[in-house]
Parts: structure tokens; C-alpha cells; sequence
């Protein structure tokens, strides 16, 4: 996306004035980082996003955007990983952090004793931030995790297991090993979330 070589597209999203968002990871300084990049609904690079249409942010070690989505306010949402953990940013319209959303614009959320690789993002009708993967634990096999957040910060994640309530803290491993992309589906007063995954490694 940026350079050459080592720089990839994971997440796209459409913005409602037919721009074109591309999430995923650059090397700069010889380090990776979180990138993204606007285009015009015609596939160039939109010069006006801050000023060559492409954005990274340093988080500090190695981090790779997984995807992107926008709020009810059209603020711009990219979520990833760094250092095992869930990471998420959100922007202004103009391609500048938003201070106002988690500390200086991120939001980096551990979960205890797991490393958690997120792959897909989506933001819920009452604005709440999912973000959803795969964690590894110490001694336990890989499995799909789903975490809820609130303008940058933790809510918890996602029970998948069958007897598992709505909420929990913690992640349970369903008999699906990764999730690869989720989709809300909000029917009247409720929503479903529909995850695709692989059920093997």
C-alpha cells in the first residue's frame, strides 16, 4: 500500500460519498505499522486526506491494521493488532487522530494470559465497536474470540461457547479454530452477528 515490498490490504470499507478505504499494514522507518488509505470513487489516491491519501500510525512495536468501518458520524474506525493485543483507532475526517477517543485517538485492550490476532471489525446499530479473531492461550489450542467496545474502551468479550452467556470476560473456544469476517444483521430491536471461520488450523 506503501513502498514497496512487506506492505499489505486487509479490510476495505465504502464510505457514503462513494470513497474507498483500505486498511492494513506499511513498513516505515524499518518498522510495521498501521496504515490506511483513502481513494476516490474512481480508484486514485485522494491527495486532500492528509495530503497523499495514505495514513500510518506508530503504535509503539510491530502492528498491522486488519480493517476498517466509520460510525454514525462518519469518524473512521481502523482495528488490528499490535503486540498480541486488540488494537483500534479511530480518525477524523481529515485523516487526523481523534484525541477524543481512547488515549490520543488509540485504544489497545489485553486480554489476561491469550495473544489475540484480530481480522474483522464492525460497528453495532447502538455505535458499540466489534472486533473479532483468533487468540492463542498457553497450553490450549487457537480459538475465535469476538470483543465489544465502547468509544475505545474494553467491555468484554464474547462468550462462543455453547452454554456461554452474552458477556463474559473472558474468551471460550467454540469448535471454530479463526474467525475471518463477521456481519450484523439488526431486524427490528435485535442483532445478529453472523462470523465465518475455519474449522480446522
Amino acid at each position: 500500500m506503501i513502498g514497496t515490498g512487506g506492505n499489505g490490504a486487509y479490510g476495505m470499507h465504502l464510505g457514503s460519498d462513494g470513497a474507498i478505504f483500505l486498511a492494513g499494514g506499511a513498513i516505515v522507518d524499518e518498522g510495521y505499522q498501521f496504515a490506511h488509505a483513502r481513494y476516490t470513487a474512481n480508484g486514485t489516491l485522494d491527495l486532500s486526506y492528509d495530503k497523499d491519501g495514505v495514513v500510518t500510525t506508530d503504535l509503539g512495536s510491530p502492528a498491522s491494521a486488519a480493517d476498517v468501518a466509520a460510525d454514525a458520524e462518519g469518524r473512521l474506525l481502523v482495528g488490528g493488532g499490535v503486540d498480541g493485543a486488540m488494537a483500534l483507532a479511530r480518525y477524523n475526517s481529515d485523516g487526523t487522530l481523534d484525541n477524543s477517543f481512547g488515549t490520543s485517538g488509540v485504544s489497545v485492550n489485553w486480554i489476561d494470559v491469550v495473544s489475540v490476532y484480530p481480522t474483522c471489525m464492525a460497528v453495532q446499530p447502538d455505535q458499540k465497536i466489534l472486533l473479532a479473531g483468533f487468540y492463542f492461550a498457553v497450553g490450549s489450542p487457537a480459538g475465535a474470540v469476538v470483543v465489544r467496545l465502547l468509544s475505545g474502551i474494553f467491555l468484554g468479550v464474547l462468550d462462543l461457547s455453547p452454554n456461554g452467556s452474552a458477556l463474559l470476560l473472558y474468551p471460550t473456544p467454540l469448535v471454530m479454530k479463526r474467525c475471518w469476517s463477521m456481519t450484523l444483521w439488526s431486524p427490528k430491536r435485535s442483532t445478529a452477528l453472523y462470523l465465518t471461520r475455519t474449522a480446522g488450523w
